[in-house]
């Protein structure tokens, strides 16, 4: 059986929903904060082992405090990036992608990228993110809608063009 060609450009629209957005802002903390998770727990089973061998102040509560601070922090950086939902007036994002670059689209905005401004995609089998200036800031994209092709497509041109795809 013969595949046929990725016809291109392509075009697809999804919604910005609650549920996506949670979905993409923890698989973004998950790999991104695995090795800062293995701290925190480091830091908190020290704490509780140093109360639990006597040291009833000091050093065990600072351990304690200074993971549960870590912690907020990715807690703070998950709600912030959910609360950004509640802003746009219209969650609908449509995004085109041509041999050449790949464009995205709303109703307040329109940004159409190279490729070779694509740094690293990590890649998941519900959610693409994609990263270009730095390793905070990713353009999100679910891999539903985008389908197994047009995915595989995104990755090869990400590749070729000097990317990483993880």
């Amino acid at each position: 059986m013969d595949l046929q060609p990725l016809i291109l450009p392509k075009e697809i629209t999804y919604e910005w929903s609650p549920v996506f957005i949670r979905t993409a802002a923890r698989r973004f903390i998950f790999r991104y904060a695995t090795s800062s998770f293995v701290v925190i727990f480091m830091l908190l089973v020290a704490g509780i082992s140093g109360l639990w061998a006597g040291d009833g102040g000091g050093i065990a509560w600072c351990l304690i405090w200074l993971s549960i601070i870590y912690a907020f922090v990715w807690l703070r950086y998950y709600f912030g990036v959910t609360k950004n939902y509640e802003r746009m007036p219209d969650r609908h994002i449509t995004v085109m992608v041509a041999a050449d670059s790949i464009t995205m689209k709303t109703s307040e905005h329109l940004s159409t990228m190279k490729w070779s401004l694509i740094k690293k995609v990590w890649s998941f089998p519900d959610v693409l993110l994609i990263f270009t200036y730095g390793r905070w800031n990713y353009i999100a994209i679910p891999v539903e809608p985008l389908g197994q092709e047009l995915k595989k497509y995104v990755e090869d041109k990400v590749r070729e063009c000097g990317g990483k795809v993880v």
